[in-house]
């Protein structure tokens, strides 16, 4: 069993002894703006700060506040008081600069989160008006580079718990839609129908051979580069995932005849969702009527149809800033049973045809201007993946109150590849280190300072996974917490959105200002960090001598058991509920697991840890922050080498613990009472590649 959430602040260092070379300084009773302070020779202020750090020796790569790891005392001697405010993070205040020459450089400055190259240094802390001073030293630590075993251990696609769990498996009840997702891998033929309404039979409002074209190419076509007679303006169903699968899922539709629905669609109830089951039913027995064998359309054999996909034109009104129930676009399922023989409605894709004719191409072909954003977005929610966009509401601006994901994802605002924890969902792993696929690395601690240098995620696949190693480990399934590290390019299916796509490039349009931040994902390369809280629990409890529940003793409970349906074991006595998935990026449906129950106020399932550790997505600006750059980490050389302006820069080039605390409920203690143990930087970077170095701070011992 996983530990359950540590609720309210858990993390206070502990008083250490004070090292032979550590200084204590004090502050003057004064405001910031004088520079007194005393020395330990001279009368000792009755309100100061102290410092004492348990390191004074660190190695390269390790940060101030996680390698020396500081305890900082307020003293107020008047009132009687001494108080840890070691973890009090909004009023403490570091500097740390170089000692050269006996000398400190003050010209030169980190901050406590920066990985900090061989020197001495000295420590300038400030909380309440007071400073400490403390003095350490940085040297030149043993660095390994990492292989396999040696500091990281592949995991791959043939892993029982990743097949087992892969969300194309038709009993993996953890997608955002149940049982019954389409499949992720292999060739899988999608039944596409064009409907219309009786109103619009004959007339100028029916599909045009135009438009049915343009529907053959939004799904079968290529991408912008691909031959005159098949390119789309940016990518097909198609080419889109057979690029972010690393063809591993080769998507294929028919185009069915287009159906006309017995109604008008001006008559039909707009806020009546049920309505589009019964028109998807209807235009599904149609086309049965004439193609009655529909094995073609279960790749998986779990006798549904993988997915039957409407794309309809209405006369009835659109609204997008209030889109109604049923003219919209959205994925659910129909409530038929499987038959393996004669496969049933189960999953499908209900939308508007003006969604692929958004015009946000003008510059090229008509007949290529096609835009099938929203419909890789919806077949996403096809294989099981949840929206990673917030739905609450601010109270004060009727908008959406954040982006944790951070808005360039798939997923998140319909631009750019799937993330890393996504792909894993979908099993998109390799199968071996020859293979292509997802290539996911997880930092095991074999070694405690090494570097490791990772490729383009969106071209070869690359992922760290990065947790505790030494307390808790990874569980060696996406159903988890722990941070995925991947290096980004704007190539693949990132490329044309990274330059900007027209639904954010205008979203602020009818106030005159500019749109959202960068419009898509980033210009430039860097490197990724998310926070993923993918944790599910169960219901665990005792049998009784006959083998029944015995329902007094049920308790909820998170779980790496990971178990798809109920589990009996007898020898034990006892019984585990399938899992539950909790957590959602809609804070007001996030769940998590309180003294044996389930209560809201869940974590976010998958967060974007922005490099300058503030927490600027879950704020109702977000969208300003949409692809900047400096949301990434990266080095200063390689954005100055590749000429980038000053609102380009990253905003930094170390994650540490201390970096990450704006994001936990318990600020350095994650969500399931763990605490990470590793620093890692961005040594160099190329346009492809990423060197990171990696320092275990519990196993400093300077």
């Amino acid at each position: 069993m996983k530990k359950s959430n540590v609720l309210g602040a858990a993390f206070l260092l502990a008083a250490m002894a004070l090292v032979s070379c550590t200084q204590t300084g004090d502050s003057s009773e004064s405001g910031e703006s004088s520079s007194e302070e005393t020395s330990s020779s001279e009368v000792v202020s009755p309100r100061r700060l102290e410092a004492t750090i348990e390191h004074s020796v660190i190695p390269a790569g390790a940060t101030f506040y996680d390698g020396c790891a500081p305890t900082i005392t307020y003293i107020d001697e008047t009132a009687g008081e001494t108080t840890d405010i070691s973890n009090y993070f909004n009023q403490l205040r570091f500097q740390i600069s170089p000692i050269v020459n006996g000398e400190v450089d003050s010209a030169t400055t980190y901050d406590a989160t920066d990985a900090l190259p061989v020197g001495e240094y000295e420590a300038r802390i400030t909380a309440r008006s007071r400073t400490a001073r403390v003095n350490f030293t940085v040297e030149e630590g043993t660095v390994e580079t990492a292989s396999e075993g040696n500091g990281y251990k592949t995991i791959y696609g043939t892993d029982e718990d990743f097949t087992r769990l892969a969300l194309s498996n038709g009993d993996v009840t953890l997608g955002t839609l149940g049982e019954g997702n389409f499949p992720s891998k292999g060739t899988v033929n999608v039944l596409v129908i064009p409907v219309i309404f009786s109103e619009m039979e004959n007339t100028a409002s029916a599909f045009s051979e135009e438009e049915l074209a343009l529907l053959e190419r939004a799904y079968n076509g290529t991408d912008s580069e691909g031959p005159e007679d098949t390119r789309t303006a940016w990518e097909s169903l198609h080419s889109y995932y057979q690029k972010s699968s690393y063809g591993q899922l080769d998507v294929e539709a028919t185009i069915a005849p287009v159906y006309v629905y017995g109604s008008r669609s001006t008559d039909l109830n707009e806020n009546d969702g049920s309505n589009a089951h019964r028109i998807v039913q209807a235009a599904l027995d149609d086309y049965q009527r004439t193609h009655p064998d529909m094995s073609m359309f279960d790749a998986n054999k779990d006798g549904y149809i993988d997915s039957v996909n409407v794309i309809y034109k209405t006369l009835a009104p659109i609204d997008s800033s209030n889109p109604s129930d049923l003219w919209w676009n959205f994925t659910s399922n129909a409530s038929n049973q499987p038959n393996v023989s004669n496969p049933t409605l189960h999953r499908f894709f209900w939308s508007a045809y003006s969604m692929m004719e958004t015009g946000y191409y003008p510059d090229v072909p008509a007949e290529a201007n096609v835009d099938p954003h929203v419909l890789v977005h919806e077949h996403g929610h096809a294989m099981g993946l949840s929206d990673y966009y917030s739905y609450d509401q601010d109270a004060t601006t009727g908008g959406k109150s954040e982006a944790p994901a951070g808005c360039a994802d798939m997923m998140d605002m319909n631009v750019g590849d799937h993330n890393a924890y996504s792909k894993m969902r979908f099993n998109w792993l390799r199968d071996s280190a020859d293979d292509e696929g997802l290539n996911v690395m997880y930092v095991d601690g074999s070694s405690d300072n090494f570097t490791v240098t990772i490729d383009s995620f969106a071209d070869e696949g690359d992922v760290l996974i990065v947790r505790n190693t030494t307390t808790d480990p990874w569980n060696e399934t996406p159903y988890d917490e722990y941070l995925i590290v991947t290096y980004y390019t704007p190539t693949g299916v990132n490329a044309l959105d990274s330059l900007g796509y027209g639904e954010w490039t205008q979203y602020n349009e009818s106030t005159g200002t500019t749109g959202a931040g960068n419009g898509g994902p980033y210009r430039y390369p860097g490197v990724q960090v998310f926070h993923v809280d993918a944790r599910v629990g169960a219901q665990v409890g005792k049998l009784t001598s006959n083998g029944e529940i015995d329902k007094d003793t049920l308790t909820w409970e998170y779980t790496d058991n990971i178990y798809t349906t109920d589990h009996y074991d007898t020898a034990s006595g006892t019984y585990e509920s399938a899992a539950v998935f909790l957590t959602d990026n809609t804070p007001s449906r996030s769940l998590k697991i309180v003294d044996g129950e389930q209560v809201g106020g869940g974590d976010a399932e998958l967060e974007a840890i922005l490099s300058s550790g503030d927490d600027g997505f879950r704020s109702t600006s977000y969208a300003n922050l949409m692809g900047i750059q400096s949301n990434l980490f990266g080095t200063k050389e390689y954005a100055e080498a590749n000429d980038f302006q000053s609102k380009e820069m990253y905003g930094g080039y170390t994650y540490s613990n201390y970096l990450g605390w704006r994001y936990f409920e318990n600020e350095l203690v994650w969500n399931d009472g763990s605490t990470l143990n590793w620093t890692f930087s961005v040594e160099s970077q190329t346009d492809t590649t990423a060197t990171l170095h990696f320092v275990n701070n519990a196993a400093i011992e300077g």
